[in-house]
């Protein structure tokens, strides 16, 4: 294949990928939902103490990773039926490729790098100011994916 075909591709894959995410929030926004309040900036977060411009240490990693699945677990669109499963899925996966540095899962579902101990600068904490930024502008989900596949493409991860 040349490289038009290529690129041609990989963008009728990506909007194919935004089509289904598409669907998946229209599903899920007609599910019946429970208003969770977001907490006030003057509420501790569990954040205090922690120096964002350390790069590798696994605690304060661990700690923020958790950070931000509380935050989505939280805001995210909640509901056992599939589309609101798979909604979810599709947006941890994209915040985990940038958390795993563009790691996609392998055939058999395995990544080989864990997001919970990725360095803290810069993507630990770019994805919970992303989390925060998202949850602060109405945690519309599609906004949060559309966040985080943005600067997955910007770094490069869909090339």
């Amino acid at each position: 294949m040349d490289p038009n075909e290529l690129a041609n591709k990989a963008e009728q894959e990506r909007l194919a990928r935004l089509e289904k995410l598409k669907e998946l929030v229209e599903k899920a926004n007609n599910q019946p939902s429970v208003e969770i309040p977001f907490t006030q900036p003057d509420e501790d977060l569990g954040l205090e103490g922690i120096d964002f411009s350390t790069n590798a240490d696994p605690d304060k990693s661990h700690q923020i990773y958790y950070q931000i699945q509380n935050i989505l677990k939280n805001n995210l669109p909640k509901g056992s039926d599939s589309a609101t499963k798979e909604l979810r899925a599709i947006i941890r996966e994209e915040k985990n490729i940038f958390l795993n540095r563009g790691k996609f899962k392998n055939a058999y579902g395995i990544r080989g790098s864990d997001g919970r101990m990725t360095f803290i600068e810069p993507f630990l904490s770019e994805a919970l100011q992303i989390s925060l930024n998202w949850v602060a502008n109405g945690a519309q989900p599609f906004d949060l994916y559309q966040s985080f596949l943005d600067r997955n493409t910007e770094l490069g991860y869909y090339n």
